[in-house]
């Protein structure tokens, strides 16, 4: 059991592929608090904690699992410059790989623990005895990680419309990536703040993964976007902006850590913390309290919303064009059913 102590949230594989000059043994490294540029650091020590999903090891060596069957379809990928079919058993991997790897981070593992409490404080705040002991002790379940997967096979099948495309870079501007590696964005609610719109079943959504410092991965509802030209499923990027609009994304959504391999400089990666920092979280969880109505007893209900907080910039791609027919029907704030891409897929999922 001693061997499998040390479990990495961030697959050692998955950072092999920005290994510095790919020796698959050392990695570019820049710490956030404090900013720390560290040209080369060990591979192997990054982005793990002990027994972080359990020591009975039964999610690590499913992950392993799956980790196993990734790792030959991303290095094909990158060795033939191609996607998976839709629809294929590879495609349905490497989907299932992603959504476990936007659920399977330090970074979530905390946000939970952090609306744990915000929540228990918010509750608490009109009891006098009880908000005196808040300060005193904090709620933290280290089964975080397990809750947190616990929905991964409907939040799969959910997605399993979404479209795919490969971005290559063919320029000198290369993709980094973090230890909160999976962005989730939707350019179709952009300018409405007041809830999150980054569910799984959301209409809109849009989820990248830089898979190695030339190739990132963009999954899109194509009932709202164009993505390149419609027949190709490769993106050649010659814009040096469209990947640092990428890259600020990803340091806006890293929790302590970036990497990269050797073609990124000290220089460049000052340069997307400065471009990324009115940008970044201040919270994980964004807690909004609502007035229930008064029932018969007249007693006052209060209703709690938790939410992650909804980044304020937006991901403005040059070759990502929102379609007519969507800007056509924009939905209502106030359409909750309206938001969601397939609401009777998300009504059968409820069962599974």
């Amino acid at each position: 059991m001693t061997e499998k102590k040390k479990q990495h949230f961030i697959p050692r594989f998955y950072l092999r592929n920005f290994s510095i000059q790919n020796d698959n043994k050392t990695i570019g490294i820049f710490v956030t608090d404090p900013m720390k540029y560290i040209p080369c650091g060990n591979l192997k020590n990054q982005s793990y904690c002990d027994y972080f999903y359990g020591k009975d090891l039964t999610l690590e060596n499913d992950l392993a699992d799956l980790e196993g069957s990734v790792a030959g379809i991303i290095s094909q990928i990158l060795k033939r410059g191609t996607i998976p079919k839709k629809q294929t058993d590879d495609y349905r991997y490497l989907l299932l790989f992603l959504i476990s790897l936007s659920q399977r981070t330090r970074y979530v593992a905390d946000t939970m623990n952090e609306m744990s409490n915000k929540v228990i404080e918010t509750v608490s705040k009109g009891d006098p005895y009880i908000i005196k002991y808040l300060d005193a002790f904090k709620v933290e379940t280290k089964e975080a990680p397990i809750i947190a997967l616990s929905s991964l096979k409907q939040c799969c099948i959910i997605s399993l419309d979404l479209n795919c495309r490969l971005l290559f870079s063919n320029i000198d501007r290369k993709f980094i990536t973090s230890d909160n590696p999976v962005i989730k964005h939707n350019q179709y609610y952009s300018k409405e703040y007041t809830r999150s719109h980054v569910g799984f079943a959301c209409k809109g959504l849009q989820i990248l993964l830089s898979i190695s410092p030339d190739v990132c991965l963009m999954f899109y509802d194509d009932n709202v976007y164009r993505v390149g030209n419609r027949r190709d499923s490769v993106i050649n990027i010659s814009n040096p902006k469209d990947i640092d609009e990428i890259n600020i994304f990803q340091f806006i959504n890293a929790d302590q850590v970036l990497y990269f391999d050797h073609s990124i400089t000290e220089d460049y990666i000052k340069a997307l913390a400065k471009d990324s920092q009115a940008y970044m979280r201040k919270d994980r969880i964004v807690i909004r309290e609502y007035q229930a109505l008064k029932q018969a007893s007249s007693k006052k209900d209060l209703l709690i919303h938790a939410l992650p907080p909804v980044t304020r910039r937006d991901l403005n791609l040059s070759f990502v064009k929102i379609l007519k027919k969507a800007k056509r029907h924009y939905p209502s704030p106030y359409d909750t059913l309206g938001m969601y891409r397939d609401p009777q897929l998300l009504k059968e999922t409820d069962n599974i």
